[in-house]
């Protein structure tokens, strides 16, 4: 499995204010947020790491603000903590392709095989700075007797905690599951949800749920519910799923064989969690939103990079701004984006579809669309935001 890019650190010069209003030409902004924008261009000559500005250098509309420098900071795009729950029904034992076997009578390349290999392999891909931990259900207690506390799990096989600490006990922990039982879905994803809502854990928070299958139980474990109360269940599972994206914690979804059934429901559980697979997907197929492995020749090959995918888009585009000296001006920062000794200015986009923003606290700056996707990708990059000249937004 390759690698994935470490987050890019950020250099944030601070720059004395250069002239009373904008500079030269620049153009001023919408001001929709009460904060003005404008035109003016910021810094230039950077290199590759977010050092300097060179003197007399330029970019954007061609300001000159190497004279304005007054200090420099370095920062790091925030951590990601990534909480898997992982679906050990007792269809985890099937072989890929194979939905008639006996849940005693295991595959030697059951379904839980191939994802345990690869999620270990995993862990070795992730950011060092990411956090990790680890939940299963069922638990394999009281599962099909409607108790609560043997149908999913009340905590953490493994607590989130920097993936340096955590990747041995998840390995071990893994090795001692044993697939059996129902599918408790919306409870086990309830508990995740509020196992990640209650972490302490540093930066962006994610639930990747794994599943094999249709969930057997509806809400607070009952599985005697009607069909039509379990498509009721499965609606307002996605709508927790949503209200947990508004409040910051988004949810992978990644579909094993077997979940073919199910993929109408686990496209809508992805897409409420704000982590689309594809531009353009549908619940309705047949590109559907989540991680969908059902048509795979080859379901371990597909895991890996559905699970490469997950690490890659959980890399943050979130960039804490450090503590000043006194205020700044929220309507003179830009951000310049370094990649292959190139250096381009992204616009402010309170659209947020791409560019950058604030956070609702003005204390980070968080990069929307391709200009996310680029920071990512680019190698020996740097993020570079700059103060004191008029803030640029798309023309």
């Amino acid at each position: 499995m390759n690698s994935l890019r470490l987050p890019l650190a950020i250099s944030l010069l601070t720059l004395a204010a250069c002239a009373a209003g904008a500079p030269s030409g620049a153009a001023s902004g919408d001001g929709t947020d009460g904060i003005p924008g404008g035109g003016g261009g910021s810094g230039g000559g950077l290199g590759t790491g977010g050092g300097s500005i060179g003197a007399g250098g330029s970019s954007g509309t061609g300001t000159n603000t190497s004279t304005c420098l007054s200090s420099t900071f370095k920062a790091e795009a925030t951590p990601a903590s990534l909480l898997f729950q992982l679906d050990v029904s007792g269809s985890m034992n099937c072989a890929p392709k194979d939905s008639g076997c006996g849940v005693a009578d295991p595959s030697p390349a059951s379904r839980w095989e191939v994802f345990k290999t690869q999620l270990v392999a995993a862990m070795e891909t992730l950011p060092s700075t990411s956090s990790a931990g680890l939940m299963h259900y069922p638990t394999g207690k009281g599962a099909f007797q409607g108790d609560p506390t043997g149908c999913a799990p009340q905590a953490a096989d493994v607590a989130l905690a920097p993936i340096a600490t955590s990747k041995a006990p998840i390995t071990s922990a893994l090795a001692k599951i044993v697939p059996q039982g129902g599918t408790p879905t919306h409870d086990a994803v309830t508990a995740a949800l509020a196992t990640l809502a209650a972490s302490q854990a540093p930066g962006s928070k994610y639930l990747v749920l794994a599943t094999d299958g249709q969930a057997t139980f509806c809400a607070g474990c009952d599985l005697f519910c009607t069909s039509d109360e379990l498509a009721v269940d499965n609606d307002a599972l996605a709508q927790a799923v949503g209200a947990a994206a508004a409040k910051g914690i988004r949810t992978f979804v990644l579909g094993a064989p077997g979940s073919e059934a199910f993929r109408p429901v686990l496209s809508k559980l992805a897409a409420a969690g704000e982590t689309q697979a594809s531009v353009g997907c549908s619940d309705a197929g047949p590109s559907y939103c989540h991680y969908d492995m059902t048509t795979a020749p080859d379901f371990g090959a597909a895991l890996s990079q559905a699970l490469l995918a997950v690490g890659k888009s959980a890399l943050s585009c979130v960039y804490d701004i450090p503590p000043q000296d006194g205020s700044f001006d929220t309507g003179k920062v830009n951000v310049e984006l370094t990649a292959d000794g190139k250096s381009e200015t992204v616009p402010r986009d309170q659209s947020h579809a791409d560019g950058w923003d604030y956070s609702a606290d003005l204390t980070q700056v968080i990069l929307y669309g391709q200009a996310c996707e680029d920071a990512k990708a680019a190698q020996n990059g740097a993020v570079t935001i700059l103060y004191g000249c008029p803030t640029e937004v798309p023309k």
